[in-house]
């Protein structure tokens, strides 16, 4: 998996978790994910999806903590991607699954919803995680803290699952709205951004650089109209790689009598 630009540290890991190589689906999103294009990955459930969007996030996030540390530079302190899901209980799905690639890379991987108790909120805010699994609607309450709009600045990736309820729902078209926002937080210099009640905003970053402030990434099994869908997740006019697979999952069925 080397040759496929992987990080060697996160394919060292794939593969002493029994990796023997990449889903389809994994394989055809990897190029546009780490080319650095938004994408919306289609794919039957059982694919990989989760994986393909994360596999070459964390690539490229430790290939960019190699370069920071090569030129003596910190890991800036902040959020490094959001995990968006419509579901509280994917969130801790996705938690468990995460953990021990988090300890493995050396990232911090955190959940934050409308149960995350006050002490988990306050450590987060002080030593935000890399990676911050989270909702919709928890996304648009970052960005009402001082510190926590702060720790949205560093944003490089934001990934929703179950793209295709976020799409036709109002839930959805709130987060669009954030996400527009995160984009402004993350074009603001650093002292508008720290300020409690910034009397103009910054400059969007939207409208000076089409592809974005941040990598965007829908994945979902079911979209009957991926082209319609992927508008949506690229917003403001900012174009969408579809990658859509399509495959069939073969059930081996045994009845035995007793």
């Amino acid at each position: 998996m080397e040759e496929l630009g992987l990080h060697p540290r996160l394919v060292q890991l794939l593969r002493d978790q029994g990796w023997d190589g990449l889903t389809i689906a994994q394989d055809q999103a990897l190029a546009p994910l780490l080319a650095g294009k938004h994408t919306l990955l289609v794919a039957p459930t059982g694919y990989g999806k989760t994986e393909a969007s994360l596999i070459p996030v964390l690539s490229r996030m430790m290939l960019e903590r190699d370069r920071l540390n090569q030129a003596g530079k910190p890991w800036p302190k902040g959020f490094k991607v959001l995990y968006v899901t419509p579901l509280r209980a994917l969130n801790r799905d996705l938690m468990g699954r995460l953990e021990s690639w988090g300890k493995a890379l050396d990232f911090n991987i955190g959940v934050r919803h409308g149960d995350t108790s006050p002490g988990e909120r306050t450590r987060q805010s002080k030593d935000p995680p890399d990676l911050l699994i989270t909702t919709p609607e928890t996304v648009q309450l970052l960005l009402y803290g001082d510190t926590l709009r702060k720790h949205l600045a560093t944003t490089r990736f934001v990934i929703l699952d179950e793209v295709h309820d976020l799409a036709v729902s109002e839930r959805g078209a709130q987060l669009l709205v954030a996400l527009e926002r995160i984009e402004e937080v993350i074009g603001q210099p650093a002292a508008l951004r720290e300020s409690k009640a910034p009397e103009r905003p910054g400059p969007k970053v939207s409208h000076a650089r089409p592809g974005g402030a941040f990598q965007r990434i829908g994945v979902s099994a079911t979209v009957a109209d991926p082209a319609s869908v992927a508008r949506w997740l690229g917003g403001r006019d900012r174009p969408v790689e579809v990658v859509v697979v399509k495959g069939s999952k073969v059930i081996q069925l045994q009845v035995i009598h007793p």
